[in-house]
């Protein structure tokens, strides 16, 4: 689907991701559904992005684990429910 006028622009979210993951998938669904951009991150094929999944969600391998945006200061995380998807 093409990217929807209304996040023209906008940072892409870097959704760190694994392929079993149902939260992941209904995230991407509604990602791709609404036109929003963003970086699918497997980070099952990718030990890095593995790493920062642990260390950012204090050693917890938790996903979906998405990054709206990284400054110097502060990086704002969010981690998602289906609640916060519906």
């Amino acid at each position: 689907m093409q990217q929807s006028r209304a996040f023209a622009g906008q940072k892409t979210i870097k959704m760190y991701a694994t392929p079993g993951c149902g939260g992941c998938r209904m995230a991407k669904r509604r990602f791709d559904s609404h036109g929003i951009p963003y970086e699918y991150i497997n980070s099952v094929e990718d030990e890095r992005a593995a790493a920062y999944v642990v260390r950012l969600n204090r050693d917890m391998r938790s996903v979906p684990t998405m990054i709206l945006g990284v400054s110097p200061r502060r990086i704002n995380c969010l981690r998602t429910g289906s609640k916060m998807l519906a």
